[in-house]
């Protein structure tokens, strides 16, 4: 008996725990505020392609000469911020079919839009999932 108590309350203990998964969609143009309050929330600019876009745009006629030139952009570009900004992208519009931005989803479920405050988005989702905990 003893040990099945014992059990029970581990198991409210790491739920207790339970680490908050959140991703935050956003813009270059959205400042987002107060990002200490979620500091494991994964950032995706979502608009970031469009440097990819400004970058390569405007390429001369010549096959050569376009060819050089868009490959010594490309070098100068950040790609790690590109490949975040695809993988948001395909996050958003396919995975959790996002329509807007900001969205705030947290642990894969819950979907805050139009927040860029990310303690308030916090505040938020925590009275939705706990109602009535707060006075």
């Amino acid at each position: 008996m003893m040990h099945k108590i014992l059990l029970i309350a581990m198991g409210f203990a790491a739920m207790a725990t339970h680490a908050l998964e959140v991703e935050v969609f956003t813009a270059d143009d959205l400042a987002l505020t107060r990002r200490q309050a979620i500091p494991q929330a994964r950032i995706y600019r979502v608009d970031g392609l469009r440097e990819l876009e400004r970058v390569i745009g405007e390429l001369p006629g010549d096959p050569a000469t376009a060819r050089r030139l868009a490959l010594a952009r490309l070098a100068a570009v950040d790609q790690q911020a590109l490949s975040d900004a695809a993988e948001g992208l395909v996050k958003a519009a396919l995975h959790y079919r996002l329509d807007r931005y900001p969205a705030i989803v947290f642990d894969g479920r819950y979907v805050i839009y139009g927040v860029t405050d990310l303690a308030l988005a916090r505040r938020i989702y925590e009275d939705a999932i706990n109602p009535g905990e707060r006075p």
